[in-house]
């Protein structure tokens, strides 16, 4: 994990982490927060909540491919000393007690799914905040019925609303550098139906790349595209579930390997077959399995900043949800409250 996260001398992350409250506003007085405990810059998401004035916050820890349950309760033990937030609490067990004491549920990794059983026990006033955009919303995550059928409050975070969304622009060009390319004089095609593909061709352009946008719907046709050489293929889809780059995918490898083997894919979002990429001798970035409906990197990979605003904005929904219930006791009243704020997007 960047070893900054755990120097209190680093008062940048400090001082960032006291803006971004001031900026949303973030007031969690009297609450109680169910949330993650993560690694990497990810773990000051209970430090946040805590600054921002929550009751208690109560950070579960599970173990995952960045660390395991016991290195994350370190973690966050450790930071919670150094910022002096005693009132976060750090398990490695869920019960339906300690759920039904939550006012806000981050749907954070660690804690996915949010299923029937854990909405079940949830109070019926406490809210659900998505840590993304509704548009990116995974049924695997939570089970959304469960929760209409609780009167358990759903809402996204308008990433584009909280000023968050741009920072995909510095991410893809990171990415590419990385992957060994220049953008400056370089062709990209970029595949992609949702909204990360205008934000990528925005940035590529404006660095003096060129540029071709296709959507994710439909096999692409390589021999078509009319270019001699293919510096990058930029696959960015997170909403689709189906193979952007594979057999039977949106761009069959035995095609790339015949028009475009120089091209290197670029992870950016969604599902590739790495190891048929691999097999061809095409290169690709990261060196990694992604999935489908998830990124090759995120902006953790860009540093503190980022993952801070991210953080903070997902609780602010969740703060206008939860002091909405307390206002009005008809469900449609509260939404159109917590709406009132344009963080809060519906879902």
């Amino acid at each position: 994990m960047p070893k900054n996260v755990l120097n209190n001398t680093d008062l940048r992350i400090k001082k960032l982490i006291e803006e971004t409250i001031a900026t949303f506003k973030l007031n969690l007085k009297g609450l109680t927060v169910l949330t993650e405990a993560a690694t990497g810059y990810y773990s000051l998401g209970p430090i946040i909540a805590a600054k921002a004035g929550a009751k208690r916050v109560i950070a579960y820890a599970k173990s995952s491919r960045y660390a395991t349950a016991a290195q994350a309760k370190r973690v966050i033990g450790k930071i919670s000393r150094l910022y002096q937030t005693e009132q976060i609490e750090v398990i490695t067990r869920l019960s339906n007690g300690i759920i039904s004491e939550a006012d806000i549920v981050t749907n954070s990794s660690s804690l996915r799914p949010l299923d029937k059983k854990f909405i079940e026990a949830m109070k019926e006033v406490a809210v659900i905040a998505l840590m993304y955009e509704s548009w990116e919303f995974r049924p695997s995550d939570l089970d959304l019925e469960a929760a209409k059928a609780k009167g358990i409050m759903v809402m996204g975070t308008n990433e584009s609303a909280a000023g968050i969304f741009d920072y995909v622009k510095p991410l893809v060009v990171k990415m590419i550098f990385e992957a060994g390319l220049e953008v400056w004089g370089n062709n990209f095609l970029i595949i992609s139906s949702d909204n990360f593909g205008p934000k990528l061709k925005e940035v590529l352009i404006s660095l003096g790349a060129k540029t071709k946008l296709f959507g994710s719907k439909a096999p692409f046709d390589l021999a078509k595209l009319g270019w001699t050489r293919v510096d990058g293929i930029i696959m960015a889809d997170v909403t689709s579930d189906k193979t952007l780059v594979g057999r039977g995918g949106i761009i069959d490898i035995a095609a790339l390997k015949k028009n475009h083997p120089e091209a290197k894919i670029i992870q950016f979002a969604g599902e590739v077959e790495t190891e048929q990429l691999s097999a061809a001798n095409i290169d690709y970035y990261p060196k990694h399995y992604v999935g489908a409906r998830h990124m090759g990197q995120t902006m953790a990979d860009l540093g503190p900043k980022a993952v801070i605003e991210y953080l903070a904005a997902g609780l602010k929904v969740g703060e206008e949800m939860r002091r909405a219930r307390d206002n009005y006791d008809d469900f449609q009243r509260v939404k159109k409250a917590a709406l009132k704020n344009p963080i809060c997007q519906d879902l």
